[in-house]
């Protein structure tokens, strides 16, 4: 940028003209953030755009740091302002102006200028407006969200241990249904040997409560007695407990 015409722009605002509009456009679009370039373009576009010149200076009063002068500045006549201002040396330093307002993050300046919508806001009884950086998100590639689909799914086997497990009765009840009787081989001779008195199922060793269940259920009551009472004698602690079964199941019967 040509500090030397900038500066004498800011020394002679009754300069603006053509190039000047041109030229200051310029500075405002690679330094968005000089708010003394954006109150200076405002003036130069009153010369020749009204309708741009309205749309123009709601900007500038975002970046403004003094509403009050602001408005002073802008509505000052080119008659009144025709002796020269006299501005401090510090204030002319405009390319070091410009390049502390580059050096700030966005965070910092979006501060700025919410802070100024908030006062325009208050000023004009209107409801505040804040604007937000919005963090750009790290795309998901296809296969990330495959796997996180997988997780969010219930995994087969925590939905095999949910599972309501089948009661003894409720297997029993499978097995007759699939098994409803024994079936008889077709080869059987017609004089074997009767082998149900030494039954395997009534050993001692095996006697067991879902036998007794299996028995009663397929309507050999007295078989289910027999293992009851055998149970009783195997688990003297729950005798009361067979006792009772017994007792149902005689009750049944008579």
């Amino acid at each position: 940028m040509e500090k030397s015409k900038y500066t004498g722009i800011i020394n002679n605002p009754n300069s603006l003209d053509g190039n000047t509009l041109s030229f200051l456009e310029r500075v405002t679009k690679f330094y968005p953030y000089c708010h003394t370039a954006h109150i200076i373009l405002s003036k130069n576009i009153e010369n020749f755009d009204k309708l741009a010149y309205e749309k123009h200076v709601n900007m500038a009063s975002v970046y403004a740091s003094d509403m009050k002068k602001l408005q002073k500045y802008l509505s000052e006549k080119e008659h009144i302002s025709e002796r020269k201002p006299v501005i401090k040396t510090e204030n002319i330093k405009s390319s070091e102006t410009i390049q502390d307002h580059k050096q700030l993050s966005k965070e910092e300046l979006l501060a700025i200028v919410n802070k100024r919508l908030a006062e325009i806001s208050s000023e004009r009884g209107e409801a505040s407006v804040s604007l937000e950086v919005k963090e750009k998100s790290k795309p998901v590639s296809t296969v990330q969200m495959f796997v996180v689909e997988e997780l969010l799914e219930k995994p087969p086997i925590l939905q095999e241990q949910e599972a309501k497990k089948p009661s003894v009765s409720q297997l029993i009840d499978k097995f007759l249904m699939e098994e409803p009787t024994i079936k008889v081989s077709k080869d059987k001779p017609e004089f074997g040997e009767d082998f149900s008195a030494d039954s395997s199922l009534e050993k001692d060793d095996i006697v067991s409560e879902t036998l007794a269940l299996i028995y009663y259920k397929q309507g050999q009551k007295e078989r289910s007695i027999s293992v009851y009472k055998k149970l009783s004698l195997k688990f003297p602690e729950k005798s009361s407990y067979f006792a009772q079964k017994i007792s149902d199941i005689q009750k049944e019967t008579n």
